[in-house]
C-alpha cells in the first residue's frame, strides 16, 4: 500500500491521485498557476520532493540507472503489461512524440517502468515494447525495488483482485514524467495531453544544458 506525506496531499486527494492522472499533485510543485492547460509553451516546473535517483533492470537484463542518462532527458511513465487502456494508449502516444522529435530523439530516452513485477519479466517487456518502439526502454525489479521508485515519484498504485482469467488488475496514475538532462524532474505530463504540448515539451527540456555545481569558493 503506498502511502503519502499528510502535508504534501489532504486525504481527499490521496484516493483520486491512486486513480487519476499525477499531474493532480499541485502542492509539491511551483508555478502551477502558471500551467498553459496543453497550449502553448511548456512552463518548466522545479518540484520539492518528487523525483531522484534509482536504479532497476532493464528488457536486456541490464542495469538502468538514472544518473548514468545524464546528458539526456528522460521520460518516465509507469503501468503494466496487461493493462487494457492508459499503458497502451500511453505508449502509442509516446511511440508518435519520439518519430515527431526528429533528430532531437537522440538526447531523449524514454522508459516504461512496470508496476507488475510478479508477471512482467524482462523478455516479456523487451516483446511488448517493441510493438510500439524499438528504442523504448523496460525496467523492472524486484515488488520492493518497485515500491522504491513509486516513493520517490509519488506514484500511486494498487492491485485489485479478480474473478477472471487475468487474477488482477492494477489501478494506478497516468501521469508521464519528463526529467532534464542534469536528472530533475521539470514537467509532468497529464494523460492525453495534446501531442504536440508534449513533443516541444520534451525537445525543449532535452536542449537544456546540464548543470554543474559550483565550486566552493576559498
Amino acid at each position: 500500500m503506498v502511502t503519502f506525506p499528510m502535508r504534501l496531499l489532504s486525504l481527499s486527494l490521496v484516493f483520486g491521485l491512486l486513480f487519476a492522472s499525477a499531474s493532480c499533485i499541485k502542492s509539491n510543485r511551483e508555478g502551477d498557476e502558471h500551467e498553459p492547460k496543453h497550449f502553448g509553451e511548456l512552463q518548466l516546473q522545479r518540484f520539492n520532493e518528487i523525483g531522484g535517483p534509482f536504479s532497476l533492470t532493464d528488457q536486456q537484463g541490464k542495469k538502468f540507472n538514472l544518473a548514468d542518462q545524464k546528458g539526456k532527458a528522460v521520460v518516465l511513465f509507469f503501468g503494466y503489461l496487461t493493462c487494457p487502456d492508459v499503458c497502451p494508449t500511453t505508449l502509442m502516444d509516446l511511440a508518435k512524440v519520439n518519430k515527431a522529435l526528429g533528430p532531437d530523439a537522440k538526447k531523449v530516452v524514454f522508459a516504461f517502468v512496470t508496476l507488475d513485477p510478479e508477471r512482467d519479466s524482462s523478455e516479456k517487456l523487451r516483446d511488448y515494447l517493441i510493438n510500439f518502439d524499438e528504442s523504448f526502454v523496460g525496467l523492472g525489479g524486484t515488488a520492493e525495488q518497485i515500491k522504491e521508485v513509486t516513493k520517490v515519484f509519488k506514484v500511486g498504485y494498487k492491485r485489485r483482485e479478480q474473478p477472471s482469467a487475468l487474477g488482477y488488475t492494477i489501478d494506478h496514475s497516468s501521469g508521464t514524467y519528463l526529467i532534464d538532462p542534469s536528472g530533475n524532474l521539470r514537467y509532468i505530463f497529464a494523460f492525453k495531453s495534446k501531442l504536440k504540448f508534449v513533443t516541444e515539451g520534451i525537445r525543449k527540456v532535452a536542449n537544456l544544458p546540464v548543470e554543474t555545481a559550483e565550486a566552493p569558493t576559498s
